[in-house]
């Protein structure tokens, strides 16, 4: 549904978020079928290790790691850090309220969100276009790591117990808390 580089500077202590159009036409061969289609099908059709490829071979970078969530692991990721605090355009908590289950959407500068709210917040489509959502995709992500600063190494240690079962990668607990 997602994705996005992040870029760790260890000299300059700064995170950089870079996000793929999920919906960008780009060629892909994957296990010798060629073709061009949306950059998220090659997820589906050849996994972590194709997605990998296709984004490293049409946008010209380097990728060391990988981590995937669910969206399941990924509201419990924020509800085990507290929730989150994001900006939220009067549209957006509008939209949000008219079309989902919900109905407590706030807007304002600081809004906080559990889990199921900051995942329905994050996948916002049919409200304006892909940029946008994968701006606010950014905020949720930014506002996770900005709570993830704040928590003791005992904390980092218990959310990494948390939320490695949920997920799929090739960092060990020790990197991930370390990063």
């Amino acid at each position: 549904d997602s994705m996005m580089l992040v870029s760790l500077n260890k000299k300059t202590k700064q995170i950089i978020l870079t996000s793929f159009l999920r919906d960008s036409y780009t060629y892909m061969d994957i296990n010798g079928s060629e073709r061009y289609d949306k950059t998220n099908h090659s997820y589906s059709w050849g996994g972590t290790q194709a997605l990998i490829e296709t984004l490293q071979n049409n946008y010209k970078v380097e990728i060391d790691h990988y981590v995937t969530i669910n969206f399941s692991a990924f509201t419990k990721a924020i509800n085990s850090v507290g929730g989150i605090d994001v900006p939220v355009t009067e549209k957006e908590a509008k939209f949000m309220n008219d079309t989902t289950h919900f109905d407590d959407f706030k807007s304002g500068s600081s809004v906080h969100m559990d889990g199921a709210h900051a995942l329905i917040f994050s996948r916002i489509r049919h409200l304006d276009g892909e940029v946008e959502r994968t701006d606010r995709q950014k905020l949720v992500i930014k506002a996770l790591i900005a709570k993830a600063k704040t928590l003791s190494v005992s904390e980092l240690t218990s959310l990494c117990d948390t939320i490695l079962p949920l997920v799929s990668t090739d960092y060990s607990k020790l990197e991930l808390i370390s990063l």
